[in-house]
Order: C-alpha cells, then structure tokens, then sequence
C-alpha cells in the first residue's frame, strides 16, 4: 500500500469514528494512536479533500431559494415564502399565519401598525394571537369599502389592536367619492387627517395588494362599475395598492380617479418605515409584482407558487 492509499485509509477510519460513531476528537486520538489535535486535523482534512460531504436536507430548502431569489431580484429586505396547501383557501390562511407570526415577530414591538382592510387583513388579525404586542396603536390606512360594510373594516381593525392591549383608529371615510373636490374636502377634515398622517408615519404599515377583478370589493362596493372596470384595463391598470389604481410598474394609472381617493398616498406608502405586503395565490402575481416593482414594499409575505409566478421574469433580465 502507497504512502497516499494509507493516507486515504486513515482519513476515511477518522471521519466514520467522528461522524458515524459520534466520537470525540479525543476518542479518535486515543484509538488510532494520536493525539486529539491530530485527529481534529484528520476529520478537517477529510472534509477538504472531499471524503466528507456534508448535505443539508431541510424542509424548506427550496423555499429558501425562492425567498433569496426574490430578495435579490426585487432588492428587498425579507421575504418569507409559504409552502402550498391543498386547496387555495388552506394557502390563504397559512400565508395569513405567517404574517401573523412575523408581525408578532417584530423588535422592537411596533407602537404604531397602520394597515389596509380586505379578506386577507381580516385573516391576519384571526390568526394573531393574544398579546401579540403591547400596547400597539393600529390604523387605517384608507378608506372603507362602504357604509354597510363598515364593521367589516372595523372589527378587523379593533381585533389587532384588542389583541395587542391597544386601541384602533378607524378612517371615517369612504374609500372613493364621485368628485375630486370631495375628496379634497374630506381630506382636509380634522379628523381624516390627522388619522392619514399617524398612517403614514406609522412605524409599520401592512397590506395586501388588490386584484383587479369583477368580484373585487370595490367593484362589489359600487365603487367601480363593470364599464370602469374595463375602462381600468384598457388604461393597463393590473391591480389597485390601499384602493390607488396601479399599472404593472406600481404607478398610478387613473390620476382622475386617484384624486377621488381618500388614504394614504402611494408616496406615503413607499417612503414608510416599514412595508409589509401580504399576498397568496398566483392570481396576484400581477399586482404584487406592480407592489414590487413601485417600491411599495420592505418585506414580501406569499405562497410558494406566487413565489414562483413573481420569478419567472427573472429569466428574462430586462422585464423586471
């Protein structure tokens, strides 16, 4: 036998005792007539010439690359990507858990949370558990879908902040009204202002990116009608962010209808301190990449096939 075979023998006894046998470096060194440092220089060297190899099977392995692919791609701080369901409401609820776990997650705890209403904030606020945070004051970031849906956008509200041992601070005021001179009234108004401006300088805003689609809330609502609602797409409006009507690139694509709206501005929304943006099912692949696009948003909270949908255009450098 060669100087190198029993070179090669030596390091293959040395890593099984190590990492088969769980032996210690002592251990090794004791058996094989060395000292622990040699045996520690044994299992090293095994590793750089590549008799061990060390694979990490982990669960989430492909999730992660998603979740730095996305980061990378969009320039982003966080992104925590759910893995699917069976069944697209099991996913809706297991991404709204996530984002309940990673708002919970928060240091230091938010003082203020200001967030959009809609089915997947509602969600939210059902999976956030009791003492979440402490003392939290959560606001809204726009207004309500309609008068008779009022304690829809409310109670959602008032959940998050109950759970939190903190109070809410409801927008008293419709999402869209038919006159921009309305709008511009009602924006002036004490009240709505004052909870437009604690929205947007809250330490943490949370919304969820709005389909553009016949059975949207707002189109439920009354707000748009069937024929704005085409109208909408022939402008390439591809979703609305806090009911503010975005194309593919996240900008505003109706400014007549964007100066009927009462919220917070997309201007407010992208200079926040902390953007989270809440989405789940492939169907809001085009809105959410507007949110990404528009630099709405800070940390990215999807399933993984929305993860994969928002990729794609990776494949090609110069459709980002």
């Amino acid at each position: 036998m060669s100087g190198e075979d029993y070179r090669v023998d030596l390091l293959v006894e040395a890593a099984r005792m190590y990492y088969e046998n769980s032996l210690t470096h002592a251990q090794i060194g004791k058996k094989l007539g060395f000292s622990r440092w040699t045996a520690s220089r044994l299992i090293q060297e095994a590793r750089d010439r590549g008799i061990v190899r060390i694979t990490i099977e982990a669960p989430r392995a492909e999730h992660y690359q998603l979740e730095q692919g996305l980061k990378e791609y969009f320039d982003i701080d966080k992104v925590i990507v759910v893995p699917q369901e069976t069944g697209e409401n099991a996913t809706f609820r297991a991404v709204a858990r996530a984002a309940a776990r990673h708002l919970q997650s928060l240091r230091p705890q938010p003082r203020t949370l200001a967030v959009s209403w809609g089915k997947t904030i509602a969600r939210v606020a059902r999976e956030l558990p009791d003492q979440w945070a402490s003392g939290t004051t959560v606001i809204q970031t726009n207004g309500g879908p309609s008068y008779t849906q009022d304690n829809f956008v409310s109670e959602s509200i008032r959940t998050i902040a109950e759970k939190a041992g903190g109070f809410g601070r409801v927008l008293p005021a419709p999402a869209l009204v038919g006159d921009s001179r309305i709008a511009s009234a009602l924006r002036r108004d004490f009240s709505i202002k004052a909870t437009l401006e604690a929205a947007a300088n809250a330490d943490v805003i949370c919304f969820s990116p709005g389909k553009l689609e016949a059975d949207s809330v707002l189109v439920r609502s009354g707000y748009v009608s069937e024929a704005d609602l085409q109208k909408l797409f022939d402008r390439g409006v591809v979703g609305d962010l806090l009911c503010r009507f975005v194309n593919e690139q996240g900008q505003p694509a109706d400014t007549e209808l964007d100066k009927c709206t009462i919220g917070i501005s997309l201007k407010s929304l992208r200079n926040a301190r902390m953007k989270v943006a809440v989405s789940s099912g492939v169907g809001k692949t085009a809105t959410t990449m507007a949110a990404l696009r528009g630099g709405y948003v800070d940390t990215l909270i999807v399933d993984s096939g929305l993860a994969q949908s928002l990729l794609k255009p990776a494949e090609t450098p110069t459709e980002k």
